[in-house]
């Protein structure tokens, strides 16, 4: 992402209705997936940006996070968040196998180059049992300006998507009909 994005989204995550409409979603996703009695669970935020979102997750358990941007650390250090780590982009998680319940990348995979590389980490460090919530930019006939300056590789679709987890070793159910 453009360097001079990250003072905006700092400063807008807290209060613009697009942070806060998928935040929202986001976090019903995970309650249905994460009710209380399934509580608490270890997380990993992968690419968490600013840092926003953070707080937001530690209702679900202990929450680790990395991102690949020095910029994007020290806004989540000035946001009190000392627990986020820097990991350049294809250098190894540092986490044991199986650590985390809960693994989020969102609007983080579209960045990486070797996606399916990407992928088959955070399933190393997921739990057998564990779960995945990816968020991506969907159909390249939609590519544009915002996906040149966010510096996007791709868009997805279901199928690409799927295809990559599928590479990386996740088990998917069966598409709906």
């Amino acid at each position: 992402m453009e360097e001079e994005f990250y003072p905006a989204y700092y400063r807008l995550e807290g209060r613009h209705w697009w942070f806060l409409g998928r935040r929202s979603l986001f976090l019903r996703v995970l309650e249905r997936q994460f009710p209380p009695a399934a509580r608490p669970i270890q997380l990993l935020d992968f690419g968490c940006g600013t840092g926003a979102f953070l707080e937001h997750l530690e209702r679900f358990g202990s929450v680790s996070a990395v991102d690949a941007d020095p910029s994007a650390v020290e806004f989540c250090h000035s946001r009190g968040r000392s627990e986020v780590q820097l990991v350049p982009p294809g250098a190894p998680l540092p986490f044991a196998d199986a650590t985390f319940d809960l693994v989020t990348t969102l609007d983080v995979i579209e960045h990486i180059g070797d996606d399916v590389g990407a992928l088959r980490e955070l399933h190393r460090v997921l739990r057998p049992g564990g779960r995945l919530l990816v968020a991506v930019p969907a159909f390249m006939f939609l590519w544009g300006k915002q996906d040149e300056v966010s510096h996007h590789h791709r868009r997805y679709t279901a199928k690409t998507m799927r295809r990559a987890l599928t590479e990386a070793g996740f088990a998917l159910p069966p598409l709906a009909r």
